[in-house]
């Protein structure tokens, strides 16, 4: 007689030995979800076992580095924090300019921590409808093959999250290319130049911006006209009293 097709290779007979309390619960898990048999319940537990241990290190790295990036965001605000709110800056007036950079980070660092705690969840509720799809379908092979629907989900999920980093990042050089004082011989090449022409110029550009910063930060930021977060620029706490006093003409109560 032969054996029963069950993938695309030929099947392979294995026999095991296992306890009688292993048997029991593997029965009660076949019942549970309705399945016909040991053999197919077995079957299903193994590609379980196999998926969870492929997937779950991927799940677990990215919980990691995520862990990591609010563990850094967390020290960043919180030594902002410490600048800023003391007694002895109480008579402090905070504009809109000061306003605008506490909430520009805060707004930054928002929308990363959401960002990661977003991928992570997909990932997590793509694991559990992939084990749903094999432990439900009526066949391991069909429930196979809609996990991996799931798992080309969460690719193109994880896609698109790095799609729209990328876009924020090309946005930002973008904007300094667009406020750069071009001479008018660069800027008739530019317009010279076809549009796929004009698209590959500006990705180099974007690049040469993004490697130049890498290099020294702090030296991009003074070439580009980029002001530095007001707490830290030099002085920026007697600059502030000051307003104060011109505003209240005296010292704060």
């Amino acid at each position: 007689m032969a054996r029963p097709k069950l993938g695309k290779g030929d099947s392979e007979r294995l026999q095991m030995v296992i306890s009688a309390e292993e048997l029991e619960a593997i029965e009660e898990w076949q019942h549970q979800n309705r399945i016909q048999s040991k053999s197919e319940a077995i079957r299903r537990l193994c590609q379980l076992g196999l998926l969870i241990d492929n997937e779950l290190e991927q799940i677990v790295d990215l919980s990691s580095d995520g862990t990591k990036v609010l563990a850094n965001q967390s020290v960043d605000l919180h030594a902002v924090w410490r600048r800023l709110v003391r007694p002895d800056n109480k008579d402090l007036l905070f504009g809109q300019d000061e306003i605008n950079d506490i909430f520009t980070l805060a707004s930054d660092h928002g929308e990363v921590a959401s960002e990661g705690v977003l991928a992570i969840h997909h990932l997590v509720v793509t694991l559990y409808n992939m084990i749903g799809d094999i432990v439900q379908s009526r066949t391991l092979k069909g429930g196979l093959r809609k996990s991996e629907k799931h798992v080309e989900a969460a690719r193109e999920h994880v896609e698109e999250i790095e799609r729209r980093n990328e876009i924020r990042r090309q946005n930002r050089f973008l904007g300094i290319l667009y406020h750069r004082e071009d001479t008018p011989e660069e800027v008739a090449r530019y317009e010279a130049l076809s549009d796929d022409e004009q698209e590959n110029y500006i990705a180099a550009q974007i690049q040469q911006l993004s490697e130049e910063e890498a290099a020294d930060p702090q030296a991009f930021a003074e070439r580009y006209g980029i002001p530095p977060p007001f707490w830290d620029q030099s002085g920026w706490g007697t600059r502030l009293r000051r307003l104060y006093k011109t505003k209240y003409g005296g010292e704060p109560k």
